[in-house]
């Protein structure tokens, strides 16, 4: 079932999805509930923080209890509603990812950021949640009713008030997640191994410092990434270094072998293997392409 937003009850404003997608992909709204609320999907990634009251939360056919100060992150088509909630009220951030690309470099250094943004959304067994204190309840709510402030007077560069407290806002988020009750799961290892990687990926680093940063064993740190990322730990690293390397092949002129260097690869024949496997071709023709492009204005 899709979302409908004139179902929730006190909102402030409400954009249909079909809106949402032509304008600024990004939306806004609270709301408060006494009813059940049927389960429903997204159009975009969804942030749900609870500020009052209980329910049951019911995601993809599973329940759990929530109380003011949960914070929720869903990707659109995870099915979600609420079940016998008492004096429920809640806000609803809902936005494309892409509009987190600007800082997912720096937002990626930190695990709480890979656990409640990367890893939760997409996974179907497990879902972390940031409880939040009362300090941080009260900020959290502060910097939503700015940011809800700015999308409704929608002033001359509201989108980039807007954008730049949603910034904020998610870093917020991502520092105030810690582990509770255990990681039977692996998600809290998982996201502490990938923000050690994001933060040292130029530098050789040895299997023991990634273990010690995962609080794992080496054998356990592979298999919550190929369950977590799809790859393992090598992989993950291999493709953030490849990345930045074609960054640099597009936007300098430095030589190939000082990028692959500055990128961590020691090697740089090694480096030329692992980037036309990431990236399907050469560096050299990677950066004849980039620049071609560039000059016709295509990409």
């Amino acid at each position: 079932m899709a979302f409908t937003p004139t179902r929730l009850k006190n909102k402030r404003f409400v954009f249909t999805a079909e809106q949402m997608t032509k304008q600024f992909r990004f939306i806004i709204q609270r709301a408060k509930l006494n009813a059940d609320f049927t389960e429903h999907t997204h159009a975009f990634h969804e942030i749900v923080i609870i500020t009052g009251g209980t329910a049951t939360h019911r995601v993809d056919g599973s329940d759990q209890f929530i109380k003011a100060g949960d914070v929720y992150v869903f990707t659109g088509d995870r099915s979600h509603g609420f079940i016998s909630p008492r004096a429920l009220s809640l806000w609803n951030v809902e936005y494309d990812p892409a509009l987190l690309a600007p800082v997912a470099s720096s937002l990626r250094t930190l695990p709480g950021y890979q656990a409640l943004f990367l890893i939760g959304p997409r996974s179907r067994s497990v879902m972390p949640v940031v409880h939040l204190t009362a300090a941080g309840r009260l900020w959290t709510e502060r910097q939503l009713a700015r940011m809800e402030q700015e999308y409704v007077t929608r002033a001359s560069g509201y989108e980039a008030v807007v954008t730049g407290l949603f910034f904020e806002l998610t870093a917020y988020l991502s520092r105030a997640y810690t582990a509770r009750g255990g990681d039977a799961s692996g998600v809290h290892a998982a996201a502490r191994a990938a923000s050690f990687i994001e933060e040292h990926f130029r530098s050789a680093f040895s299997t023991e410092d990634l273990t010690d940063a995962a609080g794992v064993s080496t054998r356990h740190v592979r298999r919550l990434f190929l369950r977590h990322y799809g790859m393992n730990p090598t992989d993950y690293c291999m493709r953030l270094r490849v990345h930045a390397a074609a960054a640099d092949l597009a936007e300098t002129d430095r030589t190939i072998t000082d990028i692959a260097y500055d990128s961590g690869f020691s090697d740089s024949n090694y480096f030329a293997r692992c980037f036309r496997r990431f990236m399907k071709t050469s560096p050299r023709n990677y950066r004849a392409s980039s620049r071609r492009n560039a000059h016709t204005g295509t990409e």
